[in-house]
């Protein structure tokens, strides 16, 4: 900062004293601004039953954003430095290869990209019946699936199904999301022990089981 004062320019001092008084070296120093960067994320899915809902990507252990199966996503903007990035909301049924966490450094303007290879493995929804007591149903049960959750919440029947009063049937081809699994043609003298219809997310959880319980009928 200039702290000469107007005298300086009379007499001999001159233009050049003046400009000298300026130059003040003790002044505060400006610093450069420390910039950002972008770290970009992409995912890799292989092998069935994958989860159609994506990823939800975490930067030092906070939700970020979405990503698909196979998809990038990019967060701009980062000030440089060193981060931790997580890949989660991964399906039980799917294996993040190396991992899910990551410690990238992030430099000025500069990509930083992470990328993420997830492997998920075939998986099936089972419904087990265990029938007790006498006069059990010797045709068995219907189970019946409902679902998956669309916008307006309805549930279409997309599985149906004989099972018998104590054994167990399989379904294959679910996507990832709600459904409804319900135990129908149980006889008079039966009744389902528990929540029927049991609702589930799928393949978070992929088994479902039915207690039935009979009682005598009268003569």
């Amino acid at each position: 900062m200039c702290r000469s004062p107007l005298w300086s320019l009379r007499g001999t001092v001159g233009l050049s004293a003046l400009l000298a008084a300026c130059d003040d070296s003790t002044g505060p120093a400006i610093e450069e601004p420390t910039g950002t960067g972008v770290i970009q994320v992409t995912t890799t899915t292989t092998g069935t039953s994958l989860d159609s809902n994506g990823y939800r990507v975490f930067l030092n252990d906070r939700p970020h954003h979405y990503v698909g199966p196979n998809d990038r996503v990019l967060i701009p903007n980062i000030p440089t430095g060193a981060y931790r990035v997580s890949l989660g909301d991964v399906s039980p049924n799917c294996t993040v290869v190396e991992g899910g966490h990551r410690d990238p450094v992030v430099e000025r303007r500069t990509t930083t990209t992470i990328d993420y290879f997830i492997d998920c493995a075939y998986v099936e929804l089972q419904v087990t019946t265990a029938t007790t007591g006498v006069n059990l149903d010797p045709d068995g049960y219907q189970v019946q699936v409902y679902g998956p959750y669309d916008y307006y919440h309805t549930l279409p029947l997309a599985f149906d199904a004989p099972v018998a009063a104590s054994g167990s049937t399989s379904f294959v081809g679910l996507e990832h999301w709600i459904y409804e699994v319900l135990l129908v043609g149980v006889a008079q003298n039966c009744a389902v022990q528990g929540k029927n219809p049991e609702k589930i997310r799928y393949p978070y959880r992929s088994s479902v089981e039915f207690l039935v319980e009979c009682s005598p009928i009268d003569a």
